[in-house]
């Protein structure tokens, strides 16, 4: 099992509309992970790719759920997060 570190994404805008428009969904998934996925929205005419499109028209549930992540971490901290650290 790889482990992943998330890259910081802050003024990468040009960087974003590339992966949208080249379909990379692991970096797409990265955004949303990182709790940006808002950048993503509205993005849906970039690509002709089904999958991004796909990927892309789920972003506000994703969203919704990585909010609740970041909540509980915010509240519960390290002992929330525990058992889910693999590396």
């Amino acid at each position: 099992m790889k482990c992943v570190f998330f890259a910081a994404i802050s003024g990468q805008g040009a960087a974003i509309r590339q992966w949208v428009k080249n379909g990379d969904l692991e970096r797409l998934e990265n955004v949303v992970l990182e709790g940006q996925g808002a950048r993503l929205l509205g993005l849906m005419d970039s690509t002709a790719d089904s999958k991004v499109k796909t990927f892309l028209r789920s972003i506000p549930g994703y969203m919704a759920k990585v909010d609740l992540i970041h909540d509980a971490g915010k509240k519960e901290g390290k002992k929330v997060f525990h058992p889910f650290i693999l590396c």
